[in-house]
């Protein structure tokens, strides 16, 4: 029997300089740290919250010290433990999980991926994007840089339906590197989504993510016939239960570990994908290296990677310090 200690610590990740998307522009975002420790292993765990999604960190630290005992029994079943906690707050449930996991790991000398049944490893490299926000095109060639420089050849442009044009040919003006394209819901129209692709596909786009308003996202099914770039449903898609309905409207999903509840939910929604054909992108909410850390376990099974989150950021914790 081992004793295992759980204890949680908020935080506050500011970024690297002020991001806007659709959604907002904010300098940082808040976030709650979790440990599990059993003896002299530990493990972290996330839990990230724009303002813009339904928990903040209160609800997330209440429902950790109401569901999480202080100190517990490392359980027989893991997998059981986690699906006996409520689903109500993914955040918090994420944080819970991807530390688990990883602890698991550490005490059965295991991959997390083997734990969670992915199988072998594919051979093929996974482009890693580079998010530069909607309001960057006055300083494009330094955003630019500064994501080469942290090592990424493939760029992601956040656009919000307005400036669109003008932050593509910023970026193209300067770098002649694949871009994929983040609506986060902004282009409100058929007609101005439709002239949007054909656009990008002559600039040299890769994927468009989350074109249209989640309560409009049956309209992503036509937008499919008019373009060769693959349309992901990042809102429209928060859990296994979604995809089903998005089979034949989107090419592929966005997997977030924040909104399905961790790697293990993550893990089931990527391989039922998987069956109906869709193409996964596996993203983040701006989390440290922790959250991000968590999900490359899972990128080598997706088509893409958006987990540039520690390089956005200006303080990624020291979670030896944090806990300490």
């Amino acid at each position: 029997m081992v004793e295992t200690l759980f204890s949680v610590a908020p935080y506050r990740l500011l970024f690297r300089t002020p991001f806007e998307t659709a959604h907002g522009r904010r300098d940082g975002t808040d976030a709650v740290f979790v440990q599990l420790k059993a003896g002299s292993l530990a493990a972290f765990g996330e839990a990230t919250l724009p303002p813009y999604l339904p928990h903040d960190a209160v609800a997330v630290i209440r429902w950790l010290t109401t569901h999480i005992p202080a100190s517990f029994v490392w359980p027989d079943n893991p997998a059981g433990w986690l699906r006996q906690l409520p689903s109500d707050c993914p955040p918090a449930l994420a944080a819970v999980d991807m530390a688990l996991w990883q602890l698991c790991a550490q005490i059965t000398h295991q991959s997390v991926a083997a734990i969670l049944g992915m199988g072998a490893r594919p051979e093929r490299v996974v482009p890693h994007t580079y998010t530069i926000g909607v309001d960057r095109a006055a300083y494009m060639r330094e955003r630019v840089e500064v994501g080469l420089r942290d090592g990424f050849t493939h760029f992601k442009l956040k656009l919000n339906g307005h400036t669109d044009r003008e932050v593509v040919c910023a970026f193209r003006a300067v770098s002649d590197a694949p871009f994929a394209v983040d609506v986060n819901q902004g282009w409100r129209e058929p007609e101005q989504a439709a002239e949007m692709v054909r656009w990008l596909e002559q600039q040299g786009c890769f994927l468009v993510e989350q074109p249209f308003l989640k309560s409009k996202d049956r309209w992503m099914e036509p937008l499919r016939g008019l373009t060769t770039l693959p349309i992901i449903a990042d809102e429209s898609c928060q859990g296994l239960e979604d995809l089903e309905r998005l089979s034949g409207m989107a090419d592929g999903i966005n997997i977030k570990l924040q909104k399905c509840g961790g790697l293990a939910p993550a893990a089931r929604i990527m391989l039922r994908a998987r069956e109906l054909g869709m193409k996964v992108l596996i993203g983040c909410m701006s989390e440290s290296s922790v959250g991000c850390g968590a999900a490359e376990w899972l990128a080598p099974w997706c088509d893409w990677a958006d987990l540039d989150g520690p390089w956005l950021i200006r303080n990624d914790p020291d979670m030896n310090l944090l806990f300490a």
